[in-house]
């Protein structure tokens, strides 16, 4: 085996090891397809006093109600990151992976979820940006977009990833995700306050509370990952 070891992470044949038959990227194209049809179908989104998203923020009437996007999406990324994982875990692929690693942080296991996570991130900017098209009116309105929908998805994939790898449990990942969702849906965000996905949520009361959440969101995100990619070089 020693013969075959590299210094350098070869990530498309490490993709073709741990996802063969290239499921992950043909979910995360259903996936896109799927969210851009129904961004098209919502797309004459308008807010309720024909404002713009930079005049509604303004009015600090920035927490708009959108399940869609800050819940279901993050759900279906934090699945894509456990199916993503899922053949390492199942036929031990990931002791050969650990292996090939050298250095202290798995760059074989940042990359792929990285690059999993950009991808539904590039789907999720372009959806949301047909869907609230008609109340754009400047970049400002689609950073706010951004600092909205971004932090949920980056949150619950790296939660997955952290779930997936610590316990070598790719099913036990999804099962917590799906959990963590369904309560924060249901409990308006009261239940997880801080850490909700929602940003309608009474918690969220002023912008500045909100930036504070996100903020939050991704904080966490770069923490389980870094944890995860370090974790993860032991077998």
């Amino acid at each position: 085996m020693c013969t075959f070891r590299r210094d350098k992470i070869n990530l498309k044949r490490t993709i073709s090891i741990t996802d063969k038959n290239k499921y992950v990227f043909k979910s995360i194209l259903i996936i896109s397809i799927f969210l851009i049809l129904m961004s098209i179908l919502n797309s004459g989104w308008t807010s309720p006093y024909g404002l713009s998203i930079g005049q509604w923020y303004a009015r600090s009437g920035l927490l708009w109600k959108d399940k869609f996007f800050e819940a279901y999406v993050p759900l279906l990324t934090s699945i894509i990151i456990s199916t993503g994982f899922y053949r390492d875990y199942e036929s031990n692929i990931y002791e050969i992976m650990t292996y090939y690693n050298k250095g202290k942080y798995n760059i074989s296991v940042f990359i792929r979820w990285a690059l999993y996570t950009v991808l539904m991130l590039i789907t999720t900017f372009i959806a949301i940006i047909i869907q609230y098209i008609a109340c754009l009116e400047s970049p400002i309105s689609i950073l706010i977009l951004v600092a909205r929908f971004f932090p949920p998805v980056l949150f619950m994939s790296s939660l997955s990833l952290a779930i997936t790898v610590i316990f070598k449990n790719p099913l036990l990942a999804s099962i917590v995700t799906t959990i963590y969702v369904i309560l924060d849906v249901f409990s308006t965000g009261r239940l997880f306050k801080i850490f909700t996905l929602m940003g309608n949520s009474f918690v969220l009361s002023t912008p500045s509370a909100f930036y504070i959440n996100r903020f939050t969101l991704v904080m966490f995100s770069i923490i389980f990952a870094y944890v995860t990619s370090k974790k993860s070089i032991e077998v």
